[in-house]
């Protein structure tokens, strides 16, 4: 295997309920001030949109291609000063020979915005590939790990991912890329080849 190709957000770092909530309120404000989403309505189901965000934001910002940038920008400028630093996954990162990239639904400033606050140096990655590089396509979608992989040139069987997302992996398996879940509680019938508690116990155990 020649690439590492690394999920950001609860992979490279722990899980932060911080961040998350900060992600999630920017998110409803966006959308709430911007484009007067009613979230109070009464029809309006947001667990049942969180977890079809694509399809939700595509319904959204269709025909708003400007808005829907600023928006990405907007939500992914959270605070990540609850975040850790990571001696040792630096560490990791720097002794392993392979080409190594960041594949996130967010963007390349919260990509080095994390990167600092842990201590992990971004020169250990190749490339950054973040969701306007995907067009706005999200990891559950094939499209979105297709122009991951044309942008770098790079073979599917080549390939590990790592990823916190079991949703996220369905498509790198099928494209025939060795899927790697960092979760805490051992899932059942998904698409991983390997399970590991965290991030720094997979490498040691894979390389």
């Amino acid at each position: 295997m020649t690439s590492l190709i690394f999920d950001l957000d609860n992979t490279l770092y722990p899980r932060s309920p911080e961040v998350e909530a900060d992600f999630a309120g920017r998110i409803k404000n966006y959308l709430k001030n911007n484009l007067s989403v009613d979230f109070d309505h009464s029809g309006f189901d947001w667990e049942k949109a969180s977890l079809n965000m694509g399809a939700f934001l595509d319904r959204i910002f269709l025909g708003k291609d400007k808005e829907r940038r600023k928006f990405t920008h907007y939500i992914c400028d959270v605070d990540v000063g609850s975040l850790q630093p990571d001696p040792q996954l630096d560490n990791h990162l720097g002794r392993l020979p392979h080409d190594k990239y960041i594949f996130t639904d967010s963007t390349v400033k919260h990509v080095t915005d994390s990167l600092n606050q842990i201590g992990v140096d971004q020169r250990h990655f190749k490339g950054i590939f973040d969701h306007i590089a995907s067009g706005f396509r999200f990891k559950t979608d094939r499209l979105c790990h297709q122009r991951f992989l044309e942008k770098y040139g790079l073979n599917p069987e080549e390939c590990v991912l790592f990823e916190d997302n079991p949703h996220n992996l369905c498509p790198a398996a099928e494209l025939g890329m060795t899927t790697v879940l960092i979760t805490a509680v051992p899932r059942q019938n998904i698409a991983a080849d390997y399970q590991f508690p965290g991030l720094c116990t997979a490498l040691d155990a894979m390389f």
